[in-house]
């Protein structure tokens, strides 16, 4: 049986650079694993629900063990289990159960319980434990993760299909985890896409997925921050293993010299952390690396020519007939071509998002999840952005009053007082910034103006790895209608 991804089970006629979701294996899983610290340094819906849920079982967890309650906290590792449905990479082979089910439980345990990071009680975050814990893995953590998110994924999961059109089934399903009353319940049935052949499958925000070789690694932080910082206070105090050379000048020591004299271990991970703190906080810095399309597609073998990609994005522009009879193709299109110009940016896409007590309707709203550049810097000059909307209009012409009027009726200031209309073609374009321009002036509103050419040019600024372009795009958009 050939391998058959999500999107191709259910047609969606997407790529990875589409989605924002993994696009799994359905017929087997990816070496890909849940990341505590990827979700943590999220900020997007979803994974402020996946951060509360996992600091409050590990805190719940470290308090058992530390009041001597030994019966409860193996109780509590006893509701992990193996959760095939994501189709990541798990401790065992492909279906073969759990990894940490009842008999597993005093393991971990006791695992935990002979580290020196619990036993001074210093231990703070879920993710630290693969760096000073024994038998504490990137696969066991995703597992656990898994686990104790699993409501927040299946409500993900939800969203997905709902936005693609994807039938789901009402399904069983098993524990979770409750944050408000730190207790396992249970979730009797839930739906989610379903197939006879490939079974439920649950999907994963990719931003909250890692390679092995991103995830926190104990050798990694032995070499990066241990031994760097060894070879820092070597040559600060002139020891004896720093070499003076011919010019006067002296060498640190190799790390190959240290190694002999701090041999690498989780236990000695954990005493340079309880020394010296900062190393730890320096070691998450350099941890905060995304994951990219280009990567999940190797490990899939899978190979993809991102110009082609991005070819044929700017190319169905002039397959889009204008008026009604393609207003749902462009509104689609224009959504694929913004998933993918703010990747990382804005999150969890709507389609036709209800508003008003339904009475009216956003062609395409956005959580605002950035970090940097446009849509963060719109807060700091008091422009509200808790979410971004776009209207897709599929006009020849210019648009006119009604079309803006339109806009007004369904702005909400507590969310947002800034949209995008993306229409066909601007052929005055004073007019229309002029328009924008009273709305600003009169109703401290922003409307920015999109035509086919603006997102042609922002696509061929993201098919050239000039992000940076973007921004300055959006700022002169922006600075047009708000200078007098």
């Amino acid at each position: 049986m050939s391998d058959i991804k999500f999107s191709e089970l259910y047609s969606l006629k997407k790529t990875q650079i589409d989605l924002e979701f993994v696009d799994i294996y359905v017929n087997k899983d990816l070496p890909l694993f849940l990341d505590p610290w990827a979700i943590k340094c999220s900020t997007d819906m979803f994974g402020e629900k996946c951060n509360s849920k996992i600091v409050s079982f590990f805190n719940y967890f470290i308090w058992l063990i530390k009041d001597g309650k030994k019966t409860e906290a193996i109780d509590l590792l006893g509701h992990l289990s193996e959760l095939k449905e994501t189709r990541l990479w798990t401790w065992k082979k492909w279906y073969t159960g759990s990894w940490i089910w009842w008999h597993f439980s005093e393991e971990l345990y006791n695992a935990f319980i002979d580290s020196e990071a619990i036993k001074t009680w210093n231990l703070q975050d879920l993710e630290d434990t693969v760096l000073v814990i024994d038998n504490i893995w990137p696969d066991r953590i995703s597992d656990m993760i898994t686990n104790i998110i699993s409501d927040v994924l299946v409500e993900y999961t939800q969203i997905q299909c709902e936005l693609y059109w994807i039938e789901t089934k009402e399904v069983q399903w098993f524990n979770y985890w409750d944050n408000e009353n730190n207790r396992w319940e249970q979730q009797n049935r839930v739906n989610l896409p379903y197939s006879i052949d490939y079974w439920k499958i649950l999907l994963v925000p990719k931003w909250y997925v890692r390679l092995s070789k991103q995830y926190f690694n104990h050798s990694n932080f032995y070499a990066r921050e241990i031994l760097e910082f060894e070879q820092s206070l070597h040559l600060s105090s002139w020891s004896w293993l720093c070499r003076l050379l011919k010019d006067g000048t002296l060498r640190k020591p190799t790390k190959e010299d240290l190694e002999d004299n701090i041999p690498l271990s989780k236990k000695l991970v954990w005493e340079y952390i309880a020394k010296y703190p900062k190393l730890l906080e320096d070691y998450k810095v350099r941890k905060i690396e995304k994951i990219s399309d280009e990567q999940i597609l190797g490990i899939q073998w899978c190979d993809l020519d991102k110009d082609r990609v991005y070819e044929e994005k700017i190319s169905e522009f002039w397959n889009i007939n204008v008026w009604r009879l393609d207003a749902d193709k462009f509104h689609n299109h224009i959504m694929d071509c913004l998933n993918d110009i703010f990747l990382w940016e804005l999150k969890h896409p709507k389609k036709e998002e209800r508003i008003h007590w339904w009475r009216k309707r956003i062609d395409i709203s956005y959580q605002n999840s950035s970090i940097e550049w446009f849509f963060t810097d719109l807060s700091r000059h008091s422009i509200s952005c808790a979410k971004i909307f776009f209207e897709c209009k599929n006009y020849s012409q210019d648009l006119w009053n009604p079309e803006y009027d339109q806009l007004l009726g369904r702005f909400n200031t507590r969310s947002s007082t800034i949209w995008f209309i993306v229409c066909r073609n601007i052929s005055d374009k004073g007019k229309m910034i002029e328009h924008c321009k009273d709305y600003v002036f009169d109703q401290d509103k922003y409307i920015i103006v999109l035509d086919d050419n603006d997102i042609v040019d922002m696509l061929n600024y993201k098919k050239n790895w000039e992000e940076n372009k973007i921004n300055e795009f959006l700022w002169k958009k922006l600075s047009d209608i708000i200078t007098r």
